[in-house]
């Protein structure tokens, strides 16, 4: 080798080894810079706080039935499924939380995702409270879904289960529009 083609060897050798530096210096600045703003947009602190301040089951249980009473149905829903997200499987508020979170999607007219909420509440919460609320919205979803059959027996259940609310279940099911095919 003549010393021409060491000289360029060595450049070629210097000029890739300082492109290299530079992208790997580039690099580190590019993700050092992108990582302080992820850090900035997920400051773990905030996240925290704002879990803490959301977790609770009695706060969450009054931040949808504030934004019930406000008629923000879809507002109601989150804070519900927040609820849900925080309760044991144990906890009876949480039949009662499928129940009122299917009364949101009954009032957005949403009859399919209230049936199916309402339906996989009292499967899994019979016990829940206000039960008889929940068989009334029931039979109401029943009916809006055309599903008159089913509608009937709800209210047939009602009538069993909860005397004192056997007139006001008899009243709805004689108003049922295929109700004279199931008279006795």
């Amino acid at each position: 080798m003549n010393r021409k083609q060491i000289i360029k060897i060595v450049l070629v050798f210097i000029i890739c080894a300082g492109t290299a530096i530079a992208i790997y210096f580039g690099a580190i600045h590019h993700f050092s810079r992108e990582k302080k703003t992820i850090a900035k947009k997920y400051d773990s602190s905030k996240i925290k706080r704002k879990l803490a301040y959301t977790s609770d089951p009695v706060q969450l249980m009054q931040k949808a039935s504030d934004a019930e009473a406000l008629k923000d149905w879809k507002q109601a829903l989150q804070w519900y499924y927040i609820l849900l997200q925080n309760l044991s499987d144990t906890d009876p508020r949480k039949g009662m939380a499928y129940h009122r979170r299917a009364f949101c999607f009954y009032q957005l007219g949403q009859y399919e995702q209230a049936k199916n909420t309402l339906e996989f509440g009292l499967n899994n919460f019979p016990d829940m409270p206000d039960l008889d609320e929940a068989l009334f919205l029931m039979a109401k979803i029943y009916t809006n879904l055309k599903q008159y059959e089913l509608a009937y027996k709800t209210y047939n259940t009602i009538i069993r289960m909860f005397p004192a609310r056997a007139e006001e279940a008899k009243q709805l099911q004689s108003q049922l529009p295929e109700y004279s095919k199931h008279e006795p």
